[in-house]
């Protein structure tokens, strides 16, 4: 177990930057796996029910801790621990079926544990798939049973790679996957399946390609993506579950590059979410609202800081992605337009007095990151665009926000 309240300056600029690292990656996975055991644990001790359950969990943690650490660390498991544990309220016997999981992945055949289905006639096991037994009556669930036309199982996308084998679970089936403010899309027919398997393996051809080190750190932390419901009012939304680190929702990509653009986008949010948790980057609401050249809504510290180290991870993969001749053009302005973009927006950042000594750190970090893009060079065509463009957003969001700059606390209304 980490002591999350003696995090050293530089194992807080090692996550804090968006450089993009498979140590500090692998750091944050240990962390999210301890806080992930104590929420089990405390979900269990909390019904006595559930104990078995957590005996189960302890022998495999016991003999193969890989197939816990799998199981438990699974991003829409811990999106259902947090909020369980939260609230107070919920299906705690959601803890048999992680379970269950955990010991068919370590072939466990005696785990003696039984499921009942839901209403709808399901058994979902977390990170393995769906059964629909014949009848509601609880049943033991063994490696057997996960085969044959009952069973309906997480889809995984497999791409090798000269960094080795990745493994992406595209998950249209988790019990507790719609957790990003916009509903998850059904069990995904075999053309919509295609598409996605398509888009997932050209971006981590492209990363492994051209940006090696963060296909590495992607690889060593995403694990699932929740493919969200696409609408004429909703395309090309993505969005990350603070509790679910290492999984993000997303509407369907344009095409390959952009889905590495948000695979990187949203696990840099997972990463800055984890790191808040062991070391608060910032204060409670403070009031003060800021200009994110990438938002038309005035930004919280919080969202200001998020937003830059995201925005300097995907900035640097565009500049990356210039080398491919096809991308070049595009990944070319992409790079100019989010460099200006975060030039304007980090002396606002280093400024806030939101920002805790850790989230100043980090913010230090990502300026210094952002100087690095000075000596890229783009046409001067491009760089002029990309400063029109800022300028108009600018002027835009002064007129719907009636501010500029840095909108002040707002009063509060009498009682």
């Amino acid at each position: 177990m980490i002591d999350y309240h003696r995090v050293p300056v530089s194992v807080i600029k090692e996550l804090g930057t968006a450089r993009g690292s498979c140590e500090a990656t692998r750091l944050l996975r240990r962390t999210r796996l301890s806080r992930s055991l104590l929420l089990a644990s405390q979900i269990a001790a909390a019904e006595p029910g559930l104990s078995d359950a957590a005996t189960v969990i302890t022998r495999v943690q016991d003999s193969a801790p890989q197939h816990v650490a799998s199981v438990l660390t699974y991003p829409w498991l811990s999106a259902w621990a947090s909020a369980l544990v939260r609230s107070g309220a919920g299906d705690r016997k959601h803890l048999h079926a992680a379970a269950v999981a955990v010991a068919l992945r370590a072939d466990i055949c005696d785990h003696g544990l039984s499921l009942t289905p839901h209403a709808a006639g399901c058994i979902h096991l977390p990170t393995l798939g769906v059964l629909r037994p014949v009848d509601m009556r609880p049943r033991i669930i063994r490696p057997a049973d996960l085969d044959g036309p009952r069973w309906c199982p997480v889809r995984t996308v497999v791409v090798a790679t000269p960094q080795g084998a990745v493994e992406t679970a595209l998950d249209d089936l988790d019990r507790y996957r719609d957790c990003h403010g916009h509903p998850p899309a059904d069990r995904l027919g075999d053309e919509a399946w295609r598409v996605w398997r398509g888009l997932i393996t050209t971006a981590w051809d492209l990363l492994s390609a051209y940006a090696p080190d963060r296909a590495t750190d992607l690889a060593a932390g995403l694990t699932s993506i929740v493919p969200l419901r696409t609408t004429t009012a909703a395309t090309g939304l993505s969005a990350t579950c603070g509790d679910a680190f290492g999984g993000f929702g997303a509407t369907v990509p344009a095409d390959g590059a952009e889905c590495a653009s948000t695979m990187v986008h949203e696990f840099s949010h997972s990463k800055l979410n984890a790191l808040h948790e062991l070391v608060p980057l910032y204060r409670a609401d403070d009031g003060l609202r800021y200009f994110a050249p990438w938002r038309p809504d005035p930004r919280p510290v919080g969202g200001l800081l998020q937003g830059a180290h995201a925005f300097t991870a995907v900035a640097d993969l565009w500049c990356a992605l210039r080398a491919d001749r096809a991308l070049e053009a595009r990944a070319t302005t992409r790079f100019a337009v989010l460099r200006a973009q975060l030039r304007r927006a980090l002396p606002d950042l280093l400024g806030a007095p939101g920002l805790t000594d850790a989230g100043r750190c980090v913010a230090q970090c990502l300026a210094g990151e952002v100087r690095l893009f000075d000596h890229m060079e783009v046409p001067a065509r491009v760089e002029r665009e990309a400063h029109r463009r800022l300028a108009d957003s600018y002027r835009s969001w002064c007129r719907r926000n009636g501010a500029d700059r840095v909108v002040l606390p707002q009063r509060q209304p009498r009682r």
